[in-house]
């Protein structure tokens, strides 16, 4: 089971804790993976993929890219090296 489109602190004013701590808390919950999508940005990505590898998770990279002049967003989530997202996951 996966957890998709979670935040983290690198979200600003929208996430309120570190990458690595999601991925201890996933874990305790019993995920198997989870999908990071933060806002406009991808600087927790390196964090993300060292608490994921740490906790035996299975990552998601994504983000939530913003409209610019708008609050509307959608949100991106990367399928493997190359951009392709296993079909397993939907």
């Amino acid at each position: 089971m996966f957890l998709l489109g979670v935040r983290s602190s690198y979200s600003l004013l929208r996430g309120t804790t570190s990458p690595t701590r999601l991925c201890r808390l996933v874990k305790k919950l019993g995920y198997s993976g989870i999908g990071l999508a933060d806002r406009d940005n991808l600087y927790g990505l390196w964090n993300f993929l060292r608490g994921c590898r740490i906790e035996g998770l299975c990552p998601v990279i994504g983000a939530q890219v913003t409209e610019p002049g708008s609050s509307d967003f959608v949100t991106c989530l990367v399928k493997n090296n190359r951009g392709i997202v296993p079909s397993a996951l939907f």
